[in-house]
């Protein structure tokens, strides 16, 4: 109901959507876009999931083929991994699929170029209003050069001013691996730790995001006990974990989070983490090789 009065209001008053798009939309860097390309030759983020198709009797979490069937958690996790902002930050945004078609193949459903962040009640008209979309589809292709099919035309009433893509979340400048919201005192420690974590595959540490790395649902609490003993050889996984959620004392620092029970990497570092190599990485939903990725690329 709101969601309408709004449009009709906006109508009224000769707002532009597409306009409005411009101005409020999120989009990740384009060296993000890149990176993946070059970490397994594939434009989404997790190649072997996509978006479930309920009037073909499909639901989330199904598997077909070897293909993990989605809702919108792994394109959200994306979007969210690439723009590097936490969640707390991101409270009142949607993920929202460019090409909303492509969503249902692996190629698009989890691809950065196919995803943007919109208010939600923007968001909820991108499908029902043609004025947003081909917008974004023009923009979205400006930025990335990539479309699931042929590339789309500037439309009538292209807004000349865009927000500009967030900032690289492994850009040097913005300190690679976190957020611009941690204080200045925990990223850059937490940024070095991450890279000396990396190079000893024999630390519980590196283990531990190994097994956490491609799966941005997390893995409940009693099966990652149980996989960190199995990894780690440690008679007090429990504590292992909390020292990876906390900056207190001489903990790891806040590298996972939990959430209804499930444990997971924080969606602001994750893309950060996936780009350091990890040995041993968990693979459930069929993801590509681990490798590291070139700052620059």
């Amino acid at each position: 109901m709101v969601d309408e009065l709004m449009l009709q209001a906006l109508k009224e008053q000769r707002v532009s959507l597409a306009a409005l798009a411009a101005r409020l939309a999120l989009w990740a860097h384009p060296k993000v876009h890149r990176r993946l390309l070059a970490l397994h030759g594939s434009a989404a983020m997790f190649p072997n999931v996509r978006q479930a198709r309920p009037e073909r009797g499909e639901r989330p979490g199904q598997r077909r083929d070897g293909i993990l069937l989605d809702d919108d958690c792994h394109a959200l996790a994306a979007i969210t991994s690439a723009v590097g902002l936490p969640q707390s930050v991101l409270a009142g945004f949607a993920v929202c699929h460019v090409w909303p078609e492509a969503a249902s193949k692996t190629s698009g459903h989890t691809a950065v170029a196919n995803l943007v962040l919109l208010p939600r009640s923007l968001a909820s008209w991108v499908r029902d209003e043609p004025e947003i979309g081909a917008a974004l589809q023009y923009r979205a292709f400006s930025l990335y050069r990539w479309c699931p099919a042929n590339a789309p035309a500037r439309p009538e009433g292209y807004p000349r001013r865009w927000r500009a893509p967030c900032a690289d979340p492994l850009d040097p400048q913005r300190d690679p691996a976190l957020s611009l919201w941690l204080p200045e005192r925990r990223r850059r420690p937490l940024a070095e730790r991450l890279r000396r974590w990396s190079a000893n595959p024999g630390s519980s540490v590196h283990r531990i995001l190994a097994l956490l790395c491609w799966l941005p649902e997390g893995v409940p609490r009693p099966a990652l006990l149980r996989q960190v003993v199995e990894a780690t050889g440690s008679n007090n996984p429990a504590a292992l974990l909390h020292a990876m959620m906390t900056e207190r004392g001489n903990a790891y620092g806040e590298i996972l989070e939990e959430r209804n029970g499930w444990i997971r990497i924080r969606d602001d570092l994750r893309f950060s983490v996936m780009a350091l190599p990890w040995r041993g990485v968990a693979r459930a939903a069929g993801e590509p090789r681990v490798g590291r990725v070139a700052v620059d690329a």
